[in-house]
């Protein structure tokens, strides 16, 4: 029977992305979408995925041994910070302005009770996959204390903006 139901969930994937010329050169080179998604099949069971998070907590909890941080400021004066996945970049530093890496930059978000080692297994095989540098641009609070009386609950759109822009 969950075979059955695992079945259900093998589709194409859904691609919404804006119709420009750089868009489609990506899309392009992300060979994955082109094939059927299977989800792995304890990942379709509650109870699996929580211990499947349960323990990649355990294993890639120590995220500073991944990442390699960089702090900016926020329009409105409060700290946030990226996180690069330190084997995607140059000689490990996020400030190394090599002129001639003009690799893609892929930025990763995780969820409002995620963490940067939420996203380590990822990271490290998007990395893997495309030979792109990655990027967790980590939430206003999450990585440093609030000192700005500011905050919302499923994240600000401006602050994911002044991310990129830092990028």
């Amino acid at each position: 029977l969950h075979i059955k139901e695992w079945r259900k969930h093998w589709e194409m994937p859904k691609v919404r992305a804006g119709a420009g010329e750089m868009m489609q050169n990506v899309l392009e080179r992300c060979h994955k979408l082109n094939h059927i998604y299977r989800p792995s099949l304890v990942c379709t069971h509650a109870k699996a995925q929580f211990m499947v998070q349960w323990l990649m907590n355990r294993v890639y909890g120590d995220h500073w041994n991944y990442f390699e941080a960089e702090q900016f400021v926020l329009r409105d004066g409060q700290k946030a910070s990226l996180m690069w996945l330190k084997e995607s970049l140059r000689d490990g530093d996020p400030n190394n302005t090599d002129d001639d890496d003009d690799r893609p930059i892929l930025a990763l978000l995780y969820g409002v009770t995620g963490m940067p080692g939420n996203l380590v297994p990822w990271a490290k095989a998007a990395y893997k996959m495309s030979g792109w540098k990655v990027v967790v641009i980590n939430r206003r609070g999450h990585t440093s204390p609030l000192t700005v009386p500011t905050f919302n609950i499923a994240g600000c759109l401006d602050d994911m903006a002044c991310g990129v822009y830092h990028i």
